[in-house]
């Protein structure tokens, strides 16, 4: 069954699209108004989460490891969760903004 989020389930996927998220954020940063300070918190936050994925791939990780990949997992979906919510802010204060002028 196909869950209504926007993130990926399953971890191959959402590493994939996290990575595309953040080439599209480094791509849009004056158009989604995010500073260099935004853009390495996502980064650092993938990263971490990218290497603990490809550690608990191996049969030699721990149960520490998996633990650490799920609270990577669950900050780094917060991070991205945020940013969609401020962009749909911005389109949405832009879209009134510009009805504004037609009034």
């Amino acid at each position: 069954m196909r869950s209504a989020d926007y993130i990926p389930g399953r971890d191959g996927d959402f590493v994939e699209w996290s990575a595309n998220l953040l080439a599209v954020c480094r791509a849009r940063t004056a158009d989604w108004q995010l500073d260099a300070e935004k853009i390495t918190e996502l980064r650092t936050l993938h990263e971490r989460f990218r290497t603990l994925y490809e550690l608990c791939r191996t049969p030699a990780h721990s149960s520490l490891d998996a633990q650490e990949k799920k609270a990577a997992e669950t900050e780094l979906k917060a991070a991205e969760r945020h940013l969609a919510q401020l962009q749909k802010r911005r389109k949405f204060f832009t879209l009134c903004a510009i009805f504004l002028k037609f009034v």
